[in-house]
């Protein structure tokens, strides 16, 4: 799913997740990948209990320099059309 959306390219990506270990996992293949996290807001959305949503606001990097291997970077070197 995360390669999809890198390669999609979006300028903005809304990411919330439940699970902190995903969390850190997914937004560091998103800032390899040519974003970065803007403002993370945690929600406790389940008082009374030890979980929380965090609702995380990433915007695409339009001057950096991807790293040799990363998906959105394969993609635009591959010269492929993204077709709604």
């Amino acid at each position: 799913m995360l390669a999809a959306i890198a390669q999609v390219m979006p300028q903005r990506i809304v990411y919330v997740s439940c699970n902190p270990a995903s969390l850190a996992r997914d937004l560091a293949y998103l800032e390899q990948n040519g974003y970065q996290a803007e403002v993370a807001q945690p929600v406790d959305m389940f008082p009374m209990t030890h979980h929380v949503e965090t609702v995380v606001l990433m915007t695409r990097i339009k001057n950096k320099i991807m790293e040799p291997g990363c998906q959105a970077l394969q993609f635009m070197q591959s010269g492929e059309q993204w077709i709604d």
